[in-house]
């Protein structure tokens, strides 16, 4: 895209940023989840195993974490190329 002439071709141009568009969306949810993954590790590690009011709080957390997980590899069987037509 930053190429001199990228821009002067209208319909490749915009065929090239339809296409990125979508690979960023497909990628968006795995980057999601790998941050909130993180974010409950670094969580789970600085919390004190007597600290009872943040267990539930992140037991919940994982939980929903988990449901999105299978949500997303529930949609992964049904991505393949002419699944979007149906």
């Amino acid at each position: 895209m930053s190429q001199s002439g990228f821009w002067q071709d209208a319909q490749l141009s915009a065929k090239v940023v339809n296409e990125l568009k979508g690979l960023k969306g497909q990628l968006q949810p795995f980057s999601d989840i790998k941050n909130r993954l993180k974010d409950l590790k670094e969580l789970i590690q600085i919390a004190a195993p007597t600290d009872s009011a943040l267990i539930p709080e992140l037991q919940k957390d994982l939980t929903a974490l988990a449901k999105d997980i299978d949500s997303l590899e529930f949609k992964l069987c049904f991505s393949q190329e002419f699944d979007a037509n149906n």
